[in-house]
């Protein structure tokens, strides 16, 4: 039997798993590639631009990427890209292995995100323009590198998710309380599902 679940199923907001500590991987093997791929695959069917790992249910710090390249869309204006943009966009899809924000920009900006994980549910967040991250690729090479555009802004939602959060709880009192009873009807649900499966013994 192999480290990670043969079959991948998406995880949604009030599973405990979304807010469990994730500790870091230290083997770099066929599996890890393999648990990739899966998630790849996950995301794409899902329509995602990222996945991390504990939305399928794994507490292990390792996210997979989907982000168009700004560079390849003749009427987007065409910034240079940072390090981590020029390593990552020919990569796509991209797996970062034990990834960690090191540094922030002093600019921001605001925009409305989503996620896998809480369907349907849109707010705006405002994040930080650039950052510097350091990670891991899947032969185990270890990078540290600025990034900046929207790539910045995906990976910082998906190494949210690696420390327990989601893009929620990020928003302003304000804007979070516009959403807050879909939230917390997802949140009863999953403890309605798990009190059936206690009844029955499943």
């Amino acid at each position: 039997m192999g480290r990670y679940p043969t079959r991948l199923t998406l995880k949604t907001y009030g599973e405990d798993v979304l807010r469990a500590p994730t500790k870091n991987i230290e083997i770099f093997d066929e599996e890890l590639t393999e648990l990739s791929e899966k998630m790849i695959l996950l995301m794409e069917k899902s329509k995602g631009i990222g996945l991390a790992a504990p939305q399928v249910g794994i507490s292990e710090r390792i996210v997979v990427l989907k982000v168009d390249n700004p560079h390849e869309d003749e009427d987007a204006p065409q910034v240079p890209f940072t390090p981590m943009e020029a390593l990552l966009y020919p990569m796509m899809p991209a797996t970062l292995v034990n990834p960690k924000i090191i540094a922030y920009g002093d600019e921001t900006n605001d925009y409305e995100e989503g996620c896998l994980s809480i369907p349907k549910t849109y707010g705006t967040v405002t994040r930080p323009k650039t950052i510097m991250v350091t990670a891991q690729l899947l032969d185990g090479k270890q990078v540290t590198l600025e990034c900046g555009g929207f790539l910045a802004r995906v990976i910082q939602h998906e190494l949210d998710h690696l420390e327990g959060l989601f893009f929620t709880d990020r928003m302003t009192l304000e804007l979070k309380a516009e959403i807050e009873p879909r939230l917390l009807k997802m949140t009863a649900e999953k403890k309605n599902k798990f009190l059936l499966r206690l009844l029955r013994g499943k």
